[in-house]
């Protein structure tokens, strides 16, 4: 396994390598090799040979069980719809046999019309429902989940627990190179955030963080490096994403954009919720004092600021219910 998370947790290739510094699997030496594998720790590089905008031809071998008719191969060659309506076409190069297996090598090349990876995006402010709806049209979809704020919200927890001075870029740079975090996005449980061994799912979610985190995630250092990360996450997979910049500058080619929001009475009382869960009690009126605070630093920020792009679908999900949003959205994608 050459992918760098595996849905079925097997082991994949990424389990031998050291962690440090990260790497990036872009392909084989040659098509002929078995078993030497090309990794590089340039992410330019990566994203290059492995975005589909760039259309970079790959080469496939793909079983079957029996020999593809001369007639089925012209129509893989004009392209064949895949799921969300785009035409997939491949080149056919060979065809061959081993005991009962037919063995087809072929060239598909990726592109912005028609590429494979699939990722559905969800932008809003907090307390809009964007998490729990997310995970749900993950699970829904079949695809995987990723929680950029919870990943923000973990550094802001590491940063509050050095004392880090984020007013100090030097100190900033020097903290993220020692960061050790792994993070299990699940659509079936809460994401789970393990930082140096412990585990800080809780942690993070408290009134300590949830007051810093506009501002850590406003760092340009700090952006830099979860960007980064966030785009080797889903580099291979179908994914729905959640987070605040994701259809405007994370992903701004996603194939579907939704932008949530909701009147501050409605998000206060789920924010209340929320900090239920971690044991802490708050104000009504004090949570929706820091909402509409925060709305105002996170719109304002000069990089990545909290905006609607201009191709998001717009839900107002002030008086839905989780399952009406999903429901909604599940509904538009499928018509589309």
């Amino acid at each position: 396994m050459c992918s760098k998370n595996d849905e079925l947790n097997r082991k994949t290739v990424f389990d031998l390598i050291p962690k440090k510094p990260p790497l990036n699997y872009v392909g084989r030496l040659d098509k002929d090799t078995t078993g030497i594998i090309l990794f590089t720790n340039d992410g330019k590089l990566s994203d290059f040979l492995t975005h589909p905008r760039n259309k970079i031809s790959k080469e496939y071998i793909a079983e079957t069980a029996t020999r593809i008719k001369d007639s089925d191969v012209k129509k893989i060659e004009r392209g064949i719809f895949i799921g969300s309506g785009d035409r997939g076409r491949a080149k056919i190069l060979s065809q061959k046999k081993l005991k009962n297996t037919f063995f087809i090598n072929m060239i598909l090349r990726q592109g912005k019309k028609n590429e494979i990876r699939r990722i559905f995006k969800f932008d809003g402010p907090a307390g809009v429902g964007k998490t729990t709806t997310a995970k749900k049209l993950a699970k829904k979809l079949e695809f995987r989940y990723l929680d950029t704020g919870a990943m923000y919200r973990a550094i802001t927890y590491f940063f509050i627990k050095n004392n880090v001075d984020i007013s100090s870029e030097e100190m900033v740079v020097h903290f993220l190179n020692l960061l050790d975090l792994e993070i299990n996005f699940s659509i079936d449980s809460q994401t789970k955030i393990v930082l140096d061994n412990k585990d800080i799912s809780n942690d993070i979610r408290k009134k300590e963080v949830t007051d810093e985190v506009s501002k850590v995630s406003a760092l340009k250092k700090v952006r830099e490096k979860t960007v980064k990360l966030q785009k080797e996450i889903v580099s291979d997979k179908h994914f729905v994403v959640e987070g605040r910049d994701i259809g405007t500058v994370v992903f701004p080619n996603a194939e579907h954009k939704f932008f949530l929001t909701a009147d501050y009475d409605v998000r206060a009382e789920r924010r209340s919720k929320d900090f239920n869960k971690v044991d802490e009690n708050l104000a009504i009126n004090d949570i929706k004092k820091d909402l509409i605070e925060r709305d105002e630093i996170d719109s304002n920020r000069a990089l990545s600021p909290l905006k609607r792009a201009e191709d998001a679908i717009v839900i107002d999900t002030s008086n839905c219910t989780i399952d009406e949003q999903v429901d909604k959205i599940y509904n538009y994608i499928k018509r589309v």
